[in-house]
């Protein structure tokens, strides 16, 4: 998504192609990384874009799938979490535990979430008491990632090497509670700290070492048999991405496609969706969202007033309205509707029809409201 974002500047593109590019990059970097080009086409249109519009979608599968072509035909890269092995099926009379397993997930996504989002007020505490400005904070991560570098240098990096290792590693219960804590807590002074680095991968090794906690205590609990280990770990990392995101889409396909077994879209589709469900009742939003407006919350207040053109799709909250009836921050403009290939200049009477797509020229401080009202 950077490298798209810089070609876009360079290219002296409009902001609605910029946009347009990034999204490409983004879901180009994700096909790429993770062999999944139908799961970066998904995050793009649930986690960034939150619409189905034609011109992102096919800019952003056509991307996806030709940077998965170079990833493995041309440079041959592995996918980084390429699981091969053959997993059992799940049996109907245990799915039971799939409900369980979904809500566990679910409220540790939101912990991860309310953590994440709280975790620079530590290293501004930290900062205050040993009296270092905030670019000096990653000094502190780097003190405090020593002794996990020195006793448990596995723990470390982004973890899709721990992830595939967890299926031989099969540790007790005891000892995938300590990775999991670990994982959390490290993953977070490292976020915190201001350094660059994604949660993406983080995530999904979260959602892995819970998958294999909740494994470990059914199978002491006599529930499970050691040969289902592997599918929990699965299970966790879309189930806890589908919470921590609220992207379920995005985290079923990803994950089916990673592992390349179809077997599992059920158990998968079960466990995302109660996960997602239990992360929305307890109020927890997307978490890049909220992590934008976190970082938003604390930076200067800069006016930009650079008007631009989105579009949009008429839902059926708004079909039907009139426009003069709809209440739009100063300075938003809809220009055109169209419907079945037919376009129309907008005025105060027209009418807002059923899937039809609008034009709006809004400040770019703007979209996110304009957003929330339309969707």
């Amino acid at each position: 998504a950077m490298t798209a974002k810089g070609l876009a500047k360079g290219l002296k593109l409009s902001a609605r192609e910029k946009r347009v590019l990034i999204a490409a990059g983004a879901a180009a970097g994700l096909s790429a990384a993770f062999n999944a080009p139908i799961a970066g086409l998904l995050f793009v249109v649930e986690e960034v874009y939150h619409h189905f519009s034609r011109h992102v979608w096919v800019t952003a599968l056509t991307a996806s799938l030709v940077a998965n072509a170079v990833s493995l035909r041309i440079f041959g890269q592995v996918p980084v979490l390429a699981m091969t092995e053959k997993l059992p099926v799940f049996p109907l009379k245990d799915y039971w535990i799939l409900i369980v397993l979904g809500i566990f997930l679910g409220v540790l996504g939101y912990g991860y979430e309310w953590v994440v989002l709280r975790i620079g007020k530590v290293y501004q505490g930290l900062g205050k008491i040993f009296h270092l400005p905030s670019h000096f904070h990653g000094l502190l991560a780097v003190l405090f990632i020593i002794p996990i570098g020195l006793y448990f240098p596995y723990l470390l990096g982004g973890g899709n090497e721990l992830i595939l290792a967890l299926n031989g590693l099969h540790p007790a219960l005891t000892v995938a509670i300590l990775y999991l804590a670990i994982r959390f807590i490290w993953s977070m002074l490292s976020f915190g700290s201001g350094f660059p680095g994604g949660i993406f991968l983080p995530i999904l090794t979260l959602g892995a070492l819970s998958g294999s906690v909740f494994a470990a205590a059914f199978e002491n609990l006599g529930f499970l048999q050691v040969s289902q280990f592997p599918i929990f770990i699965i299970l966790g990392m879309a189930g806890y991405f589908g919470a921590v995101s609220k992207a379920p889409l995005t985290a079923m396909i990803l994950v089916t496609e990673m592992v390349g077994d179809l077997h599992q879209l059920m158990t998968i589709g079960v466990v995302t969706l109660i996960a997602y469900l239990v992360m929305d009742f307890m109020g927890g939003e997307p978490v890049y969202e909220a992590m934008l407006h976190n970082l938003i919350a604390h930076e200067p207040k800069q006016v930009d007033n650079i008007p631009t053109m989105i579009d949009l799709p008429v839902t059926d909250s708004l079909a039907g309205r009139l426009v003069k009836d709809l209440t739009l921050p100063d300075g938003v403009l809809i220009s055109t509707q169209i419907f079945q290939d037919q376009s129309e200049v907008v005025h105060g009477d027209t009418r807002l029809k059923a899937g039809a797509t609008l034009y709006l020229v809004v400040n770019e401080s703007n979209i996110s409201q304009v957003r929330k009202l339309f969707l």
